[in-house]
């Protein structure tokens, strides 16, 4: 488990674990993505309060999805999300339903496409 954990670590892009719409796992691409100081900052929060209210329907139903997707990855989509600084950024988001610590869970993977031409 710690070599998987090292290899999140060091991935490009953003992986937040979430269980019940509460981040439980935050990778170093996710710190810089969502401005935190470290990922301390981000267990423990509500990812909800991260996506812009445009767009938490749709989020929402993406998650709800996950339960009936038994292991298929969510077709990748953008979505606005807010930074813990209030900046807005565009991100390619990709879910897949996963077990974290012997429980369900959601891995959620994404690219910022703030900037992208």
């Amino acid at each position: 488990m710690q070599s998987q954990i090292q290899l999140l670590q060091v991935l490009p892009a953003a992986v937040l674990i979430t269980r019940k719409g509460i981040v439980r796992f935050a990778n170093t691409a996710s710190v810089q993505l969502l401005q935190a100081t470290d990922a301390q900052e981000l267990v423990g929060r509500v990812m909800e309060d991260f996506v812009h209210p445009l767009d938490k329907d749709r989020s929402a139903l993406r998650i709800q999805q996950l339960a009936l997707s038994k292991g298929q990855a969510n077709k990748p989509s953008e979505f606005r999300l807010r930074t813990l600084r209030g900046e807005l950024r565009m991100v390619l988001i990709s879910s897949i339903s996963i077990e974290w610590e012997g429980k369900p869970a959601e891995l959620m993977t994404g690219m910022d496409r703030t900037h992208a031409s």
